[in-house]
């Protein structure tokens, strides 16, 4: 929810950013001092400069969540499209009586002929809403007049790399711990969610593909920094065909150490989330 009257702007563009990425710092303060140059958005009670209408499409731009604007109302199937590939679509409705509001789209459905769109509104909270009734009678006078495509943002964006001989051997060394490890689990658990319990034998695995990992301080998680991630290591995957089936932390030192491993499903399904495309353009509209 806005934490601010006119701060519908912000509140939406801070979903949006935590919504592509969980551990986005943004928030509807820290948005507003960037937007607006101030440096006391924070502050308790927020000045009146700062509880001022802006435009959507710049705000997004600075959580690096912006694709595009078209200033009419999308189509069912645009936003099913957008929907489908993970991305939530904004939306600006235009009041009668002057004035504007900025919400999220963020699922959608059909039923007996009808088409329905959920809308996250920053102001009067969730609600599943006829899609004639959401673009031409708002809340009972709005209509929809803009939609803002977004896109996810990493800042840590994956790189890979070539793995040098010691951290392979490392690697092999290690493989049959977490392989007895498996068969351990899969004979106590063999229900538990999120385990891999079909091992790959070694003669059908592929080990190589690898990023590097980032810690990330307390203070720049909360805001209150913007220090640099600091590498601690590489993640390398092993696979069999074109599925993922362990993963491995090594140092990165002249004498690896293996951090950590695990053949889970959760962080290896994750990982193979990947980015999608988006569509439009058009002029920009504050409310």
């Amino acid at each position: 929810m806005q934490t601010q009257s006119n701060w519908c702007w912000a509140a939406t563009s801070t979903s949006v950013s935590h919504f592509h990425w969980f551990w986005s710092t943004w928030t509807q303060c820290r948005l507003a001092n960037g937007e607006l140059g101030h440096s006391d958005c924070c502050n308790s009670p927020v000045p009146s400069a700062c509880n001022v209408p802006w435009y959507l499409d710049k705000a997004l731009t600075r959580t690096h969540n912006f694709v595009s604007i078209i200033g009419q109302q999308a189509s069912f199937q645009q936003v099913r499209e957008e929907i489908d590939a993970g991305r939530p679509v904004s939306a600006r409705i235009g009041w009668s009586g002057g004035g504007g509001h900025f919400m999220v789209i963020y699922g959608y459905s059909r039923f007996l002929g009808m088409e329905y769109f959920d809308i996250d509104d920053p102001i009067y909270g969730k609600s599943h809403l006829a899609v004639s009734d959401f673009a031409n009678n708002y809340q009972g006078s709005g209509t929809w007049t803009h939609t803002y495509f977004t896109k996810s943002y990493f800042k840590m964006p994956i790189k890979y790399l070539l793995l040098a001989e010691p951290i392979l051997q490392r690697i092999r060394e290690a493989r049959p711990l977490l392989k007895l490890k498996q068969g351990s689990q899969a004979t106590q658990t063999a229900s538990e969610p999120g385990l891999s319990h079909d091992f790959a034998e070694d003669s059908h695995v592929a080990v190589g593909m690898a990023h590097r990992i980032f810690s990330v301080g307390l203070d720049a998680l909360l805001g209150r920094n913007e220090l640099a991630p600091q590498s601690v290591g590489l993640r390398v995957y092993e696979s069999v065909g074109q599925k993922l089936t362990a993963f491995f932390d090594v140092s990165e030192e002249e004498q690896p150490r293996l951090l950590q491993m695990s053949a889970a499903g959760e962080p290896l399904e994750l990982f193979t989330r990947g980015p999608h495309r988006s569509i439009g353009g058009a002029r920009p509209e504050r409310s």
